[in-house]
């Protein structure tokens, strides 16, 4: 498949990140130059996730928080994002 943007370069936050379309989604615009950054709640098949990524050439970090909703639990990890 073409390109259909560029997002060689981009920060690129996915909730959900660690469940099974969060997992597609990074992977494919990980290895489209996008730099992704898995917001999930399962820290050990984030992990696995982010290994899986990086492995196949991406970039990929993990950020583990609580309930989707629960704000508070995501902003000590805000400021690591770039």
């Amino acid at each position: 498949m073409n390109n259909l943007f560029d997002i060689r370069d981009y920060v690129v936050v996915i909730t959900g990140g660690t469940g099974v379309l969060g997992r597609c989604i990074g992977k494919y615009l990980a290895l489209n130059g996008a730099k992704v950054v898995l917001l999930g709640r399962k820290e050990e098949v984030g992990a696995a996730i982010v290994d899986d990524i990086c492995k196949a050439g991406g970039v990929a970090s993990l950020r583990c928080h609580g309930p989707a909703g629960c704000t508070a639990s995501m902003r000590p990890g805000a400021g690591e994002i770039r």
